[in-house]
């Protein structure tokens, strides 16, 4: 008689292989326990790398004050004709021979027309002198950059300046020279010549009502030969 021991081994073999299987066909099939989960991270698209690239190396446009209210930058406006800069020269030095200078409520007018104060602000066509520092010119007469032509003495308030001659021509006519003539009176090509000025002006003359300063009309300069004595002539 043969032995079966080949024939039992054999079976057990099997029998295992088959139960090793099953087990992992189940565990396939059961649900993972208590397995974290991770939220997508979404992917950036090529548009979004590019506005990435572009706010972190482009900052944002800040603009300027007057871009925020739509102004343009100051224009400086045409000078005065050379014969017409002769005239107003000559009658500012025959108004110094004569009355020596300018009263001092006038001179005070004309500083605040000019630099203004706390509460109005300067010339539009005041600039900072290139040759003295803490003086001031005006760019719109056409006298130029000079000490003779210079609004104020940084260093000494007893120097005569050109807003101490008793008649001084102001390219926009402004409260207290010797050509002032109020806003309401301008016309519109006076008013196009020096917009900025001419806007400004307007402010003034309300800010000096308000404080109750009585704006002198415009002053009679002495005439000078071949002078036709218009203070009007700017």
């Amino acid at each position: 008689m043969g032995c079966n021991c080949g024939k039992k081994n054999s079976g057990s073999d099997e029998d295992r292989a088959s139960a090793n299987l099953k087990k992992k066909q189940e565990a396939r099939t059961k649900p993972p326990l208590n397995v974290p989960t991770f939220p997508q991270i979404p992917q950036l698209t090529e548009n979004k790398i590019k506005s990435k690239l572009l706010n972190t190396t482009s900052p944002p446009h800040h603009k300027t004050k007057k871009e925020e209210i739509g102004e343009s930058p100051t224009v400086t406006p045409k000078s005065p004709s050379f014969t017409q800069k002769v005239k107003n020269l000559g009658k500012s030095v025959a108004s110094r021979v004569t009355q020596g200078k300018a009263d001092d409520n006038l001179i005070k007018l004309r500083v605040l027309s000019c630099h203004g104060d706390d509460e109005m602000v300067s010339c539009p066509y005041r600039s900072a002198s290139n040759v003295r520092e803490g003086a001031y010119f005006c760019t719109a007469c056409g006298c130029g950059d000079k000490p003779a032509a210079f609004l104020n003495d940084p260093d000494n308030s007893d120097t005569y300046t050109k807003l101490d001659y008793p008649w001084v021509s102001c390219p926009v006519r402004m409260p207290g020279f010797g050509d002032y003539k109020p806003f309401s009176e301008e016309t519109q090509e006076e008013i196009d010549k020096v917009p900025d000025g001419m806007k400004r002006k307007k402010e003034v003359e309300v800010i000096l009502t308000a404080r109750g300063i009585v704006i002198p009309p415009a002053y009679k300069p002495v005439k000078t030969n071949g002078d036709t004595n218009d203070s009007s002539e700017s």
